[in-house]
């Protein structure tokens, strides 16, 4: 039930219309179990489409959904993505800064070797 409150609160305060941006150039770090959780440079190649909409929130790699993760739309510009399976979990934000920045992070729990945290740092390339 908290859970429920606590979305219908943040999809309250989003405006009707839907926001979308392209994205690229996301590098970081991952530490990943594989790797014995050491910092590892990481990034991703290719664009990705971010729509925040209180209905219909996604985030599209390349032109193709990722599929399976949940988008939960926190504010007019950011979002989170929720993935649970009896593989594992996956748990992922977005958020658009005014200043033409993205921030993602991500953490796969439950997966074995690929268990890992990340965080990326992109570039706001336009608007869909």
């Amino acid at each position: 039930m908290k859970k429920i409150i606590i979305a219908m609160l943040a999809l309250a305060s989003l405006p009707a219309s839907a926001e979308c941006w392209v994205v690229s150039n996301l590098k970081g770090s991952t530490f990943m179990k594989d790797d014995a959780y050491k910092r590892t440079d990481d990034g991703f190649s290719g664009s990705f489409m971010i729509t925040i909409d209180e209905k219909n929130s996604s985030v599209v790699t390349n032109g193709t959904d990722a599929g399976g993760i949940k988008y939960i739309p926190i504010s007019q510009n950011t979002l989170i993505g929720l993935s649970q399976s009896d593989s594992g979990e996956a748990i992922e934000t977005w958020s658009i800064n005014n200043d033409g920045k993205v921030m993602m992070t991500k953490v796969l729990t439950g997966w074995g070797r690929v268990d890992s945290s990340k965080a990326f740092v992109g570039d706001v390339t336009g608007k869909c």
